[in-house]
């Protein structure tokens, strides 16, 4: 029976590998012609920062986020999802 336990912790192990490696097939492409912009904002800087890449998207917004609660990138989502 221990034997068995054994077995079956090696294929969780070795299915938890090939899934880690198998990761970056699962990313987004990443274009050469990307930017990133850095913010840091104690008087307000960053919020403008993200209403005026929402205003400029063509095609798609991606946003991967727990919460916020800034009224002025709500209203900016909402008017490119429109």
């Amino acid at each position: 029976m221990r034997h068995h336990i054994s077995r079956l912790g090696n294929l969780v192990a070795l299915l938890a590998l090939a899934l880690f490696l198998a990761a970056p097939a699962w990313a987004l492409p990443v274009h050469l012609d990307t930017t990133v912009d850095v913010e840091f904002s104690p008087k307000g800087g960053c919020t403008k920062a993200v209403v005026d890449a929402l205003s400029a998207a063509r095609s798609e917004v991606l946003v991967q986020a727990y919460s916020f609660t800034s009224p002025e990138i709500i209203d900016a989502l909402r008017a490119a999802q429109a």
